[in-house]
């Protein structure tokens, strides 16, 4: 079975398509997509009416990295889902 994973980089709102063997990205193409460890995006389950997982770096708000808004405004989820 194949898979793919769709990267968003800061600021593009095109994701970078990379197809793989199996269900599940190596880890070594997570750590290196999101720039470090990875930590699950809480709540995101579907992409594209898939289902789906996204991740981010783990360290990202202390290492001071930029908050990819982009990403973050196309599948913000509201508040009130959250409570």
């Amino acid at each position: 079975m194949m898979g793919e994973a769709h990267v968003f980089q800061p600021g593009s709102l095109q994701p970078e398509v990379t197809h793989f063997r199996g269900r599940v990205p190596p880890l070594e193409f997570l750590r290196d997509a999101v720039g470090g460890y990875i930590e699950l995006v809480p709540f995101f389950d579907t992409y594209l009416d898939r289902a789906a997982r996204a991740f981010c770096n783990e360290n990202g708000t202390l290492a001071l990295l930029w908050q990819n808004s982009a990403c973050s405004e196309r599948f913000w989820i509201p508040k009130s889902v959250l409570q």
